[in-house]
């Protein structure tokens, strides 16, 4: 099992928001849904209606009075309206609250990791999903940004460039953090890299010089008598495609 250098910290905050907007939307509601914010008034030739209706356009009170004035509790109902614009802002609230739910459940299945071997992880957002395995050596570049949507959901997004594409990582909260310690895992590895590469360097050359011998010492038994020209060519063409 690789050991775990740094774990991505992902989740939204809106999470908190679930929970604390359902109930002041509640309450706003049950105070909006009960007090009369409009009134209309009905002429006729021997009485007359008042009708009273809440911000919704839902029918709260519908009065009847004599010419005289006079208020005839007999005519008097409640709530036997008609909606004309209460479903608007219910279906509103209703499809912020599904996306806040989305958008909560998407964070939560997210994950982000860096081992000894590479990144790792699983992205998950509203609308695209994408698995991350990546060696560090495939790793091209990593990079954080900080845009509305994050400061809305929370954290920051971290995007990581490998020759595949880019795959970008959302509500992470110690992205800085991640960031920093993959780059230097990038830099330790090219610094690796590089220690390895003058002793592979060192061989090949060790190797072409002894195929420039045995070429000498072939020109040498040309020289002779002892090869013939053309067993000289065939020999030399062999060492020369080794190298």
């Amino acid at each position: 099992m690789e050991n775990v250098i740094c774990k991505a910290n992902i989740w939204s905050k809106l999470n908190k928001v679930l929970v604390v907007v359902p109930l002041i939307l509640s309450i706003i509601f049950a105070a909006a849904w009960f007090i009369p914010v409009r009134e209309k008034k009905d002429d006729y030739s021997y009485f007359y209606v008042i009708d009273k209706y809440n911000i919704f356009g839902y029918q709260l009170k519908h009065e009847y009075y004599d010419l005289d004035d006079e208020f005839d509790e007999s005519h008097i109902n409640y709530g036997k309206g008609k909606y004309y614009l209460g479903a608007y802002p219910v279906a509103i609230v209703c499809i912020g609250l599904v996306w806040l739910l989305i958008v909560n459940n998407s964070a939560k299945k997210c994950s982000l990791q860096l081992d000894e071997r590479g990144v790792k992880g699983q992205r998950k957002t509203v609308f695209s999903s994408a698995q991350l395995n990546l060696p560090i050596e495939k790793v091209d570049n990593i990079g954080v940004t900080d845009s509305l949507f994050n400061k809305l959901t929370g954290g920051k997004t971290v995007s990581v460039r490998s020759a595949s594409g880019v795959v970008k990582f959302p509500w992470v909260h110690n992205a800085d953090e991640f960031v920093e310690k993959t780059l230097a895992q990038i830099e330790e590895f090219k610094k690796h890299q590089k220690l390895d590469q003058p002793a592979t360097v060192l061989q090949n050359d060790a190797g072409n010089q002894s195929i420039v011998g045995k070429i000498a010492d072939l020109k040498n038994l040309l020289d002779q008598g002892v090869l013939t020209q053309e067993e000289f060519d065939k020999k030399k063409e062999e060492l020369l495609n080794k190298m």
